[in-house]
C-alpha cells in the first residue's frame, strides 16, 4: 500500500480506451516474445500457454499481441491443435526443445494475426487479435532502412 493524496476534481478522465489500445489490423508483424505464462482456461477444463509478442518496427512498433495456445484440455482435439501450434512456434523461433517458456523470450518471428469480435460481459461488442501462424524471419527481408552486413569479398578490400 502506498500513502498518497489524490483528488479527481478539476481533471477529466481518459474516457473510452484510446484507439492505439485496439487490435492490430490483420496482417503479418515482426515481433519478439517478451512474456509468457501458463494459465487455467475460464471454464476450468484445461490450461493454455500465453505468449506476449511485442511488435518491432513499422507504425505499430511496441504494440503487444497476446497469443494463447491450448496446453491441456478435456477435449483431445483442442490439445492436438495446441500441440501443433507449439511445434510450429518452436521450430520457427529455432528452439525445438525447451523446458521453460522463458527459453523462448527474446525470440523473433513474423506473426500472422487476424481480428475477431467478441461479446463483453456488459453485452457490448469488443475486438481483439488472434495469432494464426508464424514464419521464420530468416526468409523475410529486413525492414527498409535496416543496414545489411556483408562480409568482405575478394574485391572489397578494406583499405
Amino acid at each position: 500500500m502506498a500513502r498518497m493524496s489524490f483528488s479527481a476534481s478539476g481533471h477529466t478522465d481518459s474516457g473510452d480506451a484510446p484507439e492505439e489500445w485496439g487490435p492490430l489490423p490483420e496482417g503479418e508483424y515482426r515481433a519478439r516474445i517478451t512474456e509468457s505464462d501458463v494459465k487455467p482456461n475460464s471454464k476450468g477444463t484445461g490450461s493454455y500457454v500465453e505468449f506476449v509478442w511485442t511488435v518491432e518496427g513499422g507504425e505499430h512498433d511496441g504494440k503487444r499481441i497476446w497469443d494463447r495456445i491450448t496446453h491441456e484440455h478435456t477435449n483431445p482435439m483442442a490439445v492436438d491443435i495446441g500441440l501443433k501450434k507449439l511445434v510450429t512456434l518452436a521450430r520457427v523461433v529455432g528452439v525445438p526443445k525447451w523446458e521453460d517458456t522463458m527459453e523462448l523470450h527474446g525470440k523473433q518471428a513474423l506473426v500472422s494475426v487476424t481480428v475477431r469480435s467478441y461479446t463483453r460481459r456488459d453485452g457490448s461488442e469488443g475486438w481483439s487479435n488472434d495469432v494464426k501462424g508464424y514464419k521464420s524471419l530468416a526468409s523475410t527481408p529486413p525492414p527498409e532502412g535496416t543496414p545489411v552486413e556483408r562480409p568482405f569479398g575478394d574485391d572489397d578490400i578494406p583499405f
